[in-house]
């Protein structure tokens, strides 16, 4: 359970294509502006879906922060189930929120037992809301370091790469990639935190 927490913190960290999430309808998650997809190695036919709920003024619905986003996954590429609460409450419990108000967010990872590096510590990312053309959308951005000359990037998709183990939770992470566009030049960018 807790490989997979952190599995999903990373899907949470991640964000929306430079045009934005717009709102969409399903029966797990009702009306509600989809982020991005989050692939993993393992089972690679799931994939989890993080998503948020905006207001008629385009403003969060969650007071809570860390609440202001949840999953549900796609098996098989296709059917939605919703996530279960201890994965979420795991993923809850990893994060800290930096800046918030009621149309933007930003959250970083918490070292502990299963986040031993720093390679991590240097993302942050930040969900934003707003309307665009009367039609509210969310962006997520990820600043994919701490110097000012690192990138600024819309999430595209993050995948985390794992490896079974003899102890639990019997899987590692050891690497995420994440990709999207520059916020600065649209140019396509890839980067892989080993962890």
């Amino acid at each position: 359970m807790r490989i997979i927490s952190v599995l999903l913190i990373s899907i949470f960290l991640s964000g929306a294509a430079a045009t934005g999430a717009v709102r969409t309808e399903n029966s797990v998650a009702g009306s509600h502006y989809p982020l991005f997809r989050f692939e993993k190695s393992e089972n690679p036919q799931n994939v989890i879906i993080p998503y948020t709920r905006l207001d008629s003024w385009c403003r969060f619905q969650e007071s809570d922060p860390l609440k202001t986003v949840d999953f549900y996954w796609l098996n098989n590429g296709q059917t939605p189930k919703d996530a279960h609460r201890l994965i979420k409450s795991g993923i809850r419990k990893r994060l800290e929120t930096k800046d918030e108000s009621s149309s933007s967010v930003s959250f970083k990872i918490k070292r502990g037992k299963d986040v031993k590096t720093d390679s991590l510590a240097a993302l942050e990312f930040t969900l934003e809301a707003s309307k665009e053309s009367g039609t509210c959308e969310v962006i997520t951005t990820a600043r994919l370091g701490q110097g000012k000359n690192d990138d600024l990037i819309y999430v595209e998709k993050v995948k985390a790469e794992t490896k079974r183990t003899m102890l639990p939770p019997f899987r590692k992470l050891l690497s995420l990639t994440i990709e999207g566009k520059s916020v600065k030049d649209g140019q396509h960018i890839k980067r892989v935190f080993k962890i």
